[in-house]
């Protein structure tokens, strides 16, 4: 559960119960990152959040800033590699078949871990990764 989630909870012991239950989950969420990167596995993340017709949402960095935590505390490289999936056709009902859609993959990204001390370089990284995807998927 996100923590602005747990904030709009009212009652303050059901609030605090999940603040602990979701530290929790998170920690052994971490933990398992870090043993998949170890064995080389990759994983797969959708930072741009939401699906809209013919645009993407604004890229959410959490996801990102993890992988560059996770990646100096196991100290290994840890490529990002931005993708874009172009959807000929938008359907929401869900019974309706699924449009064809063309998956386009970019090159993968070292970021070093420091460009997190430097919040201006960050959200430059956060920006170009977004018009990357955007373009990978055929909106730009």
């Amino acid at each position: 559960m996100r923590a602005t989630d747990i904030e709009r909870i009212k009652n303050p012991k059901k609030r605090e119960r999940l603040e602990m239950v979701s530290e929790e989950y998170n920690k052994r969420v971490r933990e398992y990152t870090k043993r998949l990167y170890n064995n080389g596995e990759f994983l797969f993340s959708y930072p741009e959040g939401e699906v809209m017709h013919e645009d993407m949402g604004k890229i959410k960095t959490g996801v990102i800033r993890k992988t560059l935590e996770i990646q100096k505390e196991i100290d290994k490289e840890i490529p990002i590699i931005p993708m874009g999936t172009e959807y000929n056709g938008f359907i929401k009902v869900p019974s309706m078949p699924k449009p064809p859609a063309v998956v386009r993959i970019g090159e993968p990204k070292i970021i070093e871990p420091d460009i997190l001390e430097d919040k201006s370089r960050f959200e430059e990284f956060g920006r170009e990764l977004g018009e990357e995807i955007a373009y990978l998927s055929g909106l730009s």
